[in-house]
């Protein structure tokens, strides 16, 4: 890989982690307003508690008396905002690499490289890329792209090469079924491995697939249950597309919070609508 190719990556990375930052940020400051809109019954330490919780940082910073200070820049330069796992690149990637070259070696399938060339670059850039939305949000309902060793066993990682197989016509014993074999289905896939996990199943995807268009080539896809994006030619095409990937909006936030933290006695959707009133005010404010 050349120094233009490796610039480009260089350059969709930042642009995918000011983009996941700057809708965070925003989510974050819509946090804020929606636990000071809440009724003067609730107290500090609960909007506190509720703050802690969507952002998973427990103990909050001393400097947090009350949910306006997580918006001090200080803080928010510390936190886990911008879609990518903290923390320096993990050396095992190059051990990891080699363990799917030689699954993929063993499947006999010819192929120009055994690991696209610019997921390992990547690799080298960040520990994981886990997607926008705040921390709990993802955690519960994001898909990672690239996730983390520290997080996961590498060898089931690495297990996750398969040969995949269709099912045209409903005959293949159950046993032998693989992960894509209902999916993506006008594609022809020869390999694939799971390189970002999700919830009940889902995840991100290397496929090196071919359809009547499109030659054989390693691209980048995400299964979500049984929802599935295109397939992507490159990382940083496919960055592009996950920036915006499984946002979460603000009237989910604000519908949340207040689910779980107005008293009886309370019109949540009256409270909702301030919230947005004072959310279009200061987006109002920044756009003069």
């Amino acid at each position: 890989m050349d120094q233009e190719r490796r610039s480009q990556i260089e350059k969709a990375l930042r642009q995918y982690r000011e983009t996941v930052y700057q809708h965070n940020v925003h989510l974050l400051h819509v946090l804020v307003e929606t636990l000071e809109a809440l009724p003067e019954q609730v107290q500090n330490q609960s909007r506190l508690h509720t703050l802690a919780r969507e952002i998973m940082w427990e103990p909050l910073p001393e400097s947090v008396k009350e949910p306006r200070d997580i918006l001090n820049e200080t803080v928010l330069s510390s936190s886990w905002l911008d879609g990518v796992y903290p923390g320096p690149v993990d050396p095992r990637r190059e051990e990891y690499f080699a363990g799917l070259r030689t699954r993929i070696a063993e499947t006999n399938i010819a192929m120009p490289e055994l690991v696209p060339a610019d997921l390992e670059y990547i690799c080298t850039l960040v520990n994981a890329i886990t997607g926008a939305g705040l921390p709990y949000y993802n955690l519960i309902n994001g898909v990672e792209f690239i996730s983390s060793l520290e997080d996961h066993d590498m060898e089931d990682m690495m297990d996750s090469v398969e040969v995949q197989v269709r099912d045209v016509d409903g005959t293949v014993p159950l046993e032998e079924l693989t992960a894509l074999t209902f999916f993506w289905e006008d594609w022809d896939i020869a390999v694939s491995f799971k390189i970002g996990t999700g919830e009940h199943d889902s995840g991100s995807y290397v496929i090196y697939c071919k359809n009547d268009e499109a030659g054989w080539k390693w691209r980048y896809g995400i299964r979500d249950c049984d929802w599935t994006s295109e397939l992507y030619d490159t990382v940083e095409e496919f960055l592009g597309f996950y920036a915006h990937f499984n946002q979460w909006s603000e009237e989910e936030l604000i519908e949340k919070v207040l689910r779980r933290s107005v008293p009886q006695g309370f019109s949540k959707d009256e409270i909702k609508g301030k919230i947005l009133s004072l959310i279009s005010s200061r987006l109002s404010t920044l756009t003069l």
